[in-house]
């Protein structure tokens, strides 16, 4: 039977590398069926070790990310979180960025913040090279975050601002005539504007 290895005290890199092997050395049905059961466990880093294991064969087994919606989304621990943005962008980097555009839509859609936010955060930077649909596309990355600008969490209009600011680095003039349009007197809006601007 399938064992996690033994994560304490590991980085997060560390936790994410060990979970890659194992998912690309393993049955997939094993892999899977080892993150179903890690999902469950007190201990948040095998929560984040069973979310980069759905992550990492979720190519292979899109279903995956319905597990990951159902089971770790609501999670509370920012660290397994990470994890799903993490997870979420090895899912559309699996089958290509621009036929995993209906469900980057639909997780943008999402009722649920967390699910918002693992998109935003997950692919960033949006057009970076490994991304290349949208690093071909900026537009059709600044239009699928522009919406979250008035989102009504703070955690997803604090992600989509920093990626709209990643994209304004290389595309100041796209972006800008995007934030033109917004309504800097209502606060939610206000908020992300700042984002978009702050420097590092």
């Amino acid at each position: 039977m399938l064992t996690a290895p033994a994560l304490d005290g590991l980085s997060w890199a560390k936790v994410r590398s060990l979970a890659r092997e194992q998912a690309e050395q393993h049955p997939l049905d094993e892999v899977v069926a080892l993150a179903e059961q890690l999902l469950s466990a007190t201990e948040s880093k095998q929560r984040l070790y069973g979310v980069y294991l759905l992550g990492f064969t979720s190519g292979a087994r899109p279903a995956n990310l319905t597990i990951l919606h159902e089971r770790a989304v609501p999670d509370g621990d920012w660290e397994v979180q990470e994890g799903i943005a993490q997870a979420f962008d090895a899912y559309c980097a699996a089958i290509g960025y621009e036929q995993a555009l209906p469900t980057i839509d639909a997780w943008l859609a999402d009722a649920h913040a967390n699910a918002r936010r693992a998109v935003s955060e997950g692919l960033r930077p949006w057009i970076a090279r490994s991304r290349a649909y949208f690093a071909r596309h900026p537009d059709e990355a600044i239009r699928r975050l522009a919406p979250l600008r008035h989102d009504a969490s703070e955690y997803v209009r604090h992600s989509a601002g920093n990626a709209l600011r990643d994209i304004r680095r290389a595309h100041p003039d796209l972006v800008d005539a995007e934030t033109a349009t917004w309504n800097l007197d209502d606060p939610r809006e206000h908020f992300t504007y700042q984002r978009v601007l702050k420097a590092r």
